[in-house]
C-alpha cells in the first residue's frame, strides 16, 4: 500500500507545519488524526487459533449494482489442514450474513460431513465460530459457507465507487488490506495464513469483471455473465483483488507485462503509467532476480479510492490522481509521485505478495522495503532525477522529524492484533523509519551483498510467512561469505536495535582542539531535549559511524562503517582529527541518526560555508546539516543563532537537495512566526536568501531543464511568491490574468501551484466562481487537485465559507479523498482564515458528523489545534471544543490532547520567538546588503555542462 506520505519536500499554501511536519493523511481516514488509545497488549484475543491452516480457497461472489440496490452474494470453500484435534472452527466474518443451513464441514478423506451444533458470530474480534458435535481429526477437510453483504461507499471490503459527469456510472472495486476481506468472504484473514484461490465473478454482461489472475473463460446466460480466473499464487487474503466496471478501457500493448485499466475519457491520461510503468517492472523484477507468480501487472485506476495504491497482486488499484499524467498539464512533482508510487506498488510483489511479513508486527518487512524501492526502482530507470538523493530530504528527514516524539514505536510493534492497532502500525515507522534503516543497513554491508542477500531471502522464502531473523539469516550469510562486516558485528545484532527500539541516537562529536582526541557520545534525541536527562541510559544502538574532514575530502565516498558506536558504549574517543579544518559525520547521511557538534565545530562549518568551495561538501551533506541543526534548535540543544547563521550561505545554493531541508526548516519557522510582530523581517531575509536564485530560473521554462530544476523552479518561486517578491507575484498574477481571460492559455505546470494561489489570493468573488467552474470541467486529476488547492488560497470570506460547504455537502462534485485539501488549503494559506475556519467546524458539527463521520470531525480539529500560535486562537479553539468530548467522542479519543500540544506549542513560542527576533534584526541588513549575486551565467553553464554530460552517457549506451 502506498499512503502518499507528506514528506519534507511538501510545504504548505501558508507555509504552517504542525508539531511533527510528517503525517500519512491518505492511507485511512484518520491517519493524520491524534492516535486513540488503544490497547497495544490485545494481540491474543484477535488471532485466529493456530490449529486450522488453510491452504486453498474456491470463491464465487455475485455482484449486483442498480441505481436502487446495490449488494453481493456469494459462495465460498475453504480447504483446510487440522494439526491439533479441535471441536470448533474460528475463522473471520464482518458486516456478512451467513446463511447457516448453507454451511458445511467436509472431511476431505471419506466426504463425510460432520453434525454441526451452532454456528456464531463474535463482534468485536470479528471471529465466525462453528462448533461441532466431535473433534475434528488430524487431515484436510472443506468449510463451505454461503454469505452476502452490501456494497457500500465506504471505499473498504467490496465497496463502490462512481464515474462520469451525465449521471453516476458504477463500479465495484475491493480494498482488503488490512483486516476488510473478512467484509467480502468468511477467510482466514491474517496474512501469514497463506493460500491459492480459484476465483469467479458474477456480474451484468455489460460490465467486465477482474481479478488477480488472468480470465480463463467467461459464460453468459439471461443477462449475466459469470467470469472465471486462473488459480492464483499462494499469498494472502488482504493481497485478493476483484472489480466489475462498466468499461473494457484496458490500455496494452504487445509483450507488455503492464497494462492500465481506466475509464475511456481519461485512455489518453493513461500512456505514461503503461510505459515508464513497464520499464520500471522489469528494472526492479531484474534486480530482484526472481520472477514473479503472476503473469500480468494490471494497473486500475479508481475516481475514489482510499489509498494511492494498493499492491494486490496481480490487480493493483490506484487513485486516478497518482497514476493517470498528461503532458503539458502534469506537473513534475506530481510526475514524480507517480513514478515512485508505481515502483512502490511494483516492489510489493517481492515484498509483502511474494514473501509475505508472518504478522502486522514485522509490516515493515513490506512497507519498508516498498518504501526504499519506491526511489531506488525508479531510480534504476530515471536515473538523473538524483532520486536516492532526493530520498535523504523526502524519506529520511521526514522519519527523523516524526520519530523524535516520545511517543513513537519501535518498527516490531508487540502487541499489535486488533483491526484498530493493525491500522495504526501502518504509520511512518513502518515506511518512512523502516526505509531509512534499510538504506543504512545497505551501506552497512555493501550494495553487492544487500543485492545477493535479498536475492537469496526471495528466492528462499518465496510463497512464505517471513520474520525479521528470516532476513538477518540470509544477509548474514552473504556478509560472513564476503567478510564485510567484523567478526563481533552481526547483521541481526545491529538490526534488534534498530527495530526493536523506538527512536533513534543523536551523536554528539566533543573535539578537543589543542590535541586530535575527539569523544562521540550516543544518546536518543527527543524533540523536546529535557525529556534526554531522563533515563539517559535506556536507549542504546549499533550506530555506524563515518566521516570525513576538510583535509579529506575523499572520505565523502566512503559509506560504510569507519567505526561503531556499540550499545555498550556511551561513547568512543577517535583520534585523527587535527585542529585545523571542519570534521563532518555521517557521510551522505547514510546512518539514521542526528549528529551534534562542539561549537568551533559547527562555526568552522558556517564559515566554510560561505567560502567559493561550499560545494565540495556533497549535497545530502548540506542538507543535513541545515535539517540536523535546525532540529537540534527547536528542541533546545543547539541555539538558534547557529542554525540561522548556517544558512546564510544559503544566497549562493543552487542545488535543489539543500533548499528542500532548507524550505522544511523554514516552514516550521514560519508557522510559528506567523503572527509575531518580527515576521515581515522574518519574511525579508527569506526573501533575500531566494531571490536572486529565483531571478535565475525564472518563469519561463527552458526546453533542456532537468527534472531536478523544474522541482528547484517550483520551490524557490513559492517562497519568492509567499515572502511577497514584487518581482515574483508580478509576473505570478500577469500569467494567472491571461489564462482567466483565454482558458486555451497554458501555464507551465510547475508554476501552477503558486500561481493559481496568488492569483486567487487577490480574485474578486467572479473570478474566484469561474475558476471554481474550471474544477467542474477538468477531467485530469492532477489538474483538479492543484485547483483545489488554489482555490483555498482566496480572502473573499463569502467564496471561503462557500467552499467549506462545499467540502461537506454529500452531493460535492469533489471526490471524498480530496476534501480534505479543500480544508486545508482554506485554513493555511491565508493567516485571517483561522478563525473562519474555526467558527465553520463549531457551527457545523452535527453535519460534519452526519456527512463524513467522527474521523473528519476529529481531522479537522487536529488541523486546527495544529495551527494555532496564538493564545487568541486558543481560547478560541477551547470554546469551540466545548463539550465535543462528551457529544461526539468516545474515552479512546480525548480532544484535550489537541490543547495540550497547542499549549506546548504556545510555549515554545515564548522561549525561542525572542532569540530569533534578535538575529533577524541584527542580521537582515547585513544580510541585504551583503548577500552576493548569483551568477547567471555560472548557473546556465553548469546546467549545459550536466545537459551534455547526460547527453553523452546515454549515446554511451548505444
Amino acid at each position: 500500500m502506498h499512503r502518499r506520505i507528506l514528506s519534507a519536500t511538501i510545504f504548505l499554501l501558508a507555509l504552517v507545519i504542525i508539531e511533527s511536519n510528517a503525517t500519512i493523511p491518505d492511507k485511512t481516514s484518520a491517519s493524520d488524526l491524534p492516535h486513540p488509545k488503544v490497547n497495544w497488549n490485545d494481540s491474543v484475543s484477535y488471532r485466529l487459533p493456530s490449529e486450522i491452516i488453510p491452504h486453498h480457497y474456491t470463491l464465487q461472489v455475485d455482484v449486483r449494482m442498480n441505481e436502487e440496490d446495490f449488494f453481493f452474494t456469494g459462495t465460498v470453500h475453504i480447504s483446510v489442514n487440522v494439526n491439533v484435534p479441535v471441536k470448533r472452527i474460528v475463522l473471520h466474518a464482518d458486516s456478512l450474513v451467513i446463511s447457516e443451513s448453507a454451511t458445511r464441514i467436509v472431511e476431505e478423506s471419506s466426504n463425510s460431513s460432520l453434525v454441526i451444533i451452532s454456528q456464531t458470530s463474535e463482534t468485536v474480534p470479528q471471529f465466525y465460530i462453528i462448533n461441532l458435535a466431535e473433534n475434528l481429526r488430524l487431515g484436510n477437510y472443506k468449510i463451505s459457507l454461503s454469505f452476502s453483504g452490501n456494497i457500500l461507499e465506504n471505499r473498504i471490503g467490496l465497496c463502490r465507487t462512481s464515474y462520469g459527469t451525465s449521471g453516476p456510472n458504477w463500479m465495484a472495486i475491493t480494498q482488503f488490506a488490512t483486516t476488510y476481506a473478512r467484509r467480502a468472504f468468511p477467510c482466514f484473514d491474517e496474512p501469514g495464513l497463506k493460500a491459492t484461490f480459484d476465483i469467479s465473478i458474477i456480474h451484468e454482461n455489460y460490465r467486465f469483471a477482474w481479478s488477480n489472475t488472468r480470465a480463463t473463460q467467461t459464460l453468459q446466460n439471461s443477462g449475466r455473465s459469470i467470469t472465471y480466473f486462473a488459480r492464483t499464487p499462494r499469498m494472502s487474503t488482504y493481497l485478493v483483488a476483484f472489480a466489475v466496471t462498466g468499461f473494457d478501457g484496458q490500455s496494452a500493448r504487445p509483450g507488455y507485462a503492464v497494462s492500465t485499466i481506466v475509464r475511456p475519457e481519461a485512455m489518453a491520461s493513461a500512456e505514461y503509467s503503461i510505459v515508464k510503468g513497464e520499464q520500471q517492472y522489469r528494472a526492479i523484477q531484474n534486480w530482484m532476480g526472481q520472477p514473479d507468480f503472476v503473469d500480468k501487472v494490471e494497473q486500475l485506476a479508481v475516481p475514489d479510492f482510499l489509498y494511492s495504491g494498493m499492491e494486490n497482486w496481480g490487480l493493483i488499484t490506484y487513485r486516478e490522481s497518482v497514476l493517470l499524467q498528461m503532458d503539458g498539464v502534469t506537473s513534475s512533482k506530481d510526475l514524480q509521485t507517480i513514478t515512485n508510487i508505481m515502483s512502490h506498488e511494483y516492489a510489493h510483489v517481492w515484498f509483502g505478495n511474494m514473501v509475505t511479513p508472518s504478522w502486522w508486527d514485522y509490516v515493515w518487512l513490506s512497507e519498508g522495503f516498498a518504501t526504499y524501492f519506491e526511489y531506488f526502482g525508479s531510480s534504476l530507470v530515471h536515473s538523473h532525477w538524483r532520486l536516492m538523493e532526493q530520498y535523504v530530504v523526502n524519506v529520511v528527514h521526514s522519519a527523523l522529524s516524526y520519530d523524535s516524539l516520545s511517543s513513537t514505536r519501535a518498527m516490531n510493534g508487540e502487541g499489535i492484533g486488533s483491526p484498530s492497532t493493525i491500522a495504526q502500525s501502518l504509520d511512518i515507522v513502518s515506511y518512512q523509519k523502516a526505509g531509512s534503516v534499510i538504506r543504512m543497513l545497505s551501506h552497512i554491508i555493501g550494495e553487492e551483498v544487500f543485492c545477493t542477500g535479498l536475492r537469496n531471502y526471495l528466492k528462499t522464502m518465496a510463497l512464505q510467512a517471513a520474520t525479521p531473523s528470516d532476513l538477518y539469516r540470509l544477509l548474514q550469510a552473504e556478509a560472513d561469505a564476503s567478510g564485510i562486516l567484523q567478526t563481533h558485528v552481526t547483521v541481526e545484532n545491529v538490526m534488534n536495535t534498530w527495530s526493536n527500539q523506538p527512536g533513534y541516537p543523536l551523536i554528539t562529536v566533543t573535539r578537543n582542539y589543542s590535541n586530535t582526541v575527539t569523544e562521540v557520545s550516543q544518546e536518543r534525541f527527543y524533540l523536546d531535549a529535557d525529556l534526554s536527562t531522563v533515563n539517559p541510559d535506556k536507549f542504546r544502538w549499533w550506530v555506524p559511524v563515518n566521516y570525513a574532514t576538510e583535509n579529506s575530502l575523499s572520505n565523502f565516498n566512503v559509506t560504510n562503517a569507519i567505526d561503531w558506536i556499540r550499545p555498550q558504549d556511551k561513547s568512543i574517543i577517535i583520534s585523527e582529527f587535527n585542529s585545523s579544518g571542519w570534521v563532518i559525520f555521517n557521510v551522505q547521511q547514510v546512518g539514521y541518526y542526528r549528529v551534534n557538534y562542539d561549537t568551533t565545530n559547527w562555526h568552522l562549518l558556517i564559515n566554510y560555508l560561505r567560502t567559493n568551495n561550499y560545494d565540495v561538501i556533497p549535497p545530502t551533506n548540506r542538507a543535513s546539516l541545515i535539517d540536523d541543526a535546525f532540529n537540534l534548535a527547536r528542541a533546545g540543544y543547539i541555539d538558534y543563532s547557529i542554525a540561522l547563521n548556517l544558512t546564510k550561505y544559503l544566497h549562493q545554493e543552487t542545488d535543489y537537495i539543500p533548499w528542500v531541508a532548507a524550505s522544511n526548516s523554514f516552514a516550521f519557522l514560519d508557522g510559528r512566526l506567523l503572527r509575531q510582530p518580527i515576521y515581515p523581517v522574518y519574511q525579508k531575509y527569506i526573501n533575500s536568501l531566494v531571490k536572486n536564485l529565483g531571478k535565475s530560473l525564472s518563469f519561463h521554462e527552458n526546453l533542456f531543464d532537468l527534472h531536478i530544476t523544474k522541482l528547484l523552479r517550483n520551490l524557490i518561486l513559492t517562497w519568492s511568491c509567499n515572502t511577497n517578491d514584487e518581482d515574483s507575484l508580478y509576473n505570478a498574477q500577469r500569467l494567472f490574468d491571461i489564462w482567466i481571460k483565454d482558458p486555451a492559455s497554458t501555464i507551465t505546470p510547475d508554476l501552477k501551484s503558486f500561481v493559481y494561489c496568488s492569483g486567487l489570493r487577490s480574485a474578486s468573488r467572479n473570478t474566484w466562481e469561474l475558476v471554481w467552474q474550471r474544477y467542474i470541467n477538468t477531467d485530469l486529476a492532477n489538474e483538479q487537485n492543484l485547483l483545489l488547492s488554489g482555490l483555498g488560497c482566496t480572502a473573499d470570506r463569502t467564496s471561503v465559507e462557500r467552499y467549506l460547504n462545499i467540502s461537506i455537502d454529500p452531493a460535492s462534485p469533489v471526490r471524498f479523498h480530496n476534501r480534505n485539501t479543500m480544508f486545508t488549503s482554506v485554513l493555511r494559506s491565508n493567516v485571517d482564515n483561522w478563525s473562519v475556519v474555526n467558527q465553520f467546524v463549531k457551527n457545523n458539527a452535527d453535519r460534519i458528523v452526519d456527512t463524513s463521520g467522527i474521523s473528519r470531525l476529529l481531522s479537522m480539529l487536529n488541523s486546527l489545534g495544529n495551527t494555532i500560535v496564538s493564545r487568541e486562537q486558543l481560547n478560541e479553539f477551547q470554546n469551540t471544543l466545548s463539550g465535543f468530548n462528551e457529544k461526539y467522542f468516545t474515552t479512546d479519543v480525548n480532544v484535550d490532547d489537541i490543547i495540550a500540544r497547542a499549549e506546548k506549542t504556545l510555549a515554545w513560542i515564548d522561549m525561542y520567538v525572542p532569540g530569533i527576533e534578535i538575529w533577524l534584526e541584527e542580521n537582515i541588513e547585513k544580510s541585504s546588503s551583503t548577500a552576493s549575486t548569483v551568477n547567471i551565467f555560472t548557473i546556465t553553464t553548469v546546467l549545459l555542462i550536466t545537459i551534455v554530460k547526460i547527453l553523452i552517457d546515454d549515446l554511451n549506451k548505444f
